[in-house]
């Protein structure tokens, strides 16, 4: 694969209309980032890569089956505001079935996602911005096309 599984699970999310590219947001939007999340601005997105499962080997072809796991993160300034979105996206990953995403000219397909546990709050940042925190761990089954 070219690109991570976070950045495939991003640009999933973006083309749902969740959230924006970065580089392409406006005020008014999430912007989305994969692997860490900027000071700024104060209501933003972020996907890391984490550990996933490995599910077995496909005795014929020897081929593992894995599937990569996945953080997202959510920050506002408002509680209300950051649960809010954090549940709009896990709702959104739930309907995800056989999702044909592309990046640069490269395609692949999210089979499924799976949610580990529930959206955990991770409370106020302890720095001056006392921002709040939410996250939802998972695992994604795909294939590069």
């Amino acid at each position: 694969m070219n690109y991570s599984p976070a950045d495939i699970l991003r640009q999933a999310i973006v083309n749902s209309g969740n959230a924006s590219l970065a580089s392409l947001s406006s005020d008014n939007e999430w912007p989305i980032f994969v692997g860490h999340m900027p000071d700024s601005p104060n209501d933003v997105l972020c996907v890391y890569d984490t550990s996933g499962n490995r599910n077995g080997r496909i005795m014929s072809t020897g081929e593992n089956i894995d599937k990569p796991g996945f953080q997202l993160r959510v920050r506002a300034d408002d509680y209300a505001e950051a649960y809010s979105k954090i549940n709009e996206i896990t709702t959104y990953l739930s309907t995800i079935k056989m999702n044909v995403v592309a990046i640069s000219g490269t395609s692949y397909k999210i089979h499924s996602v799976t949610k580990i546990g529930t959206i955990l709050s991770l409370g106020q940042e302890t720095d001056s911005h006392r921002r709040c925190e939410f996250t939802m761990n998972g695992t994604l089954t795909l294939t590069a096309l």
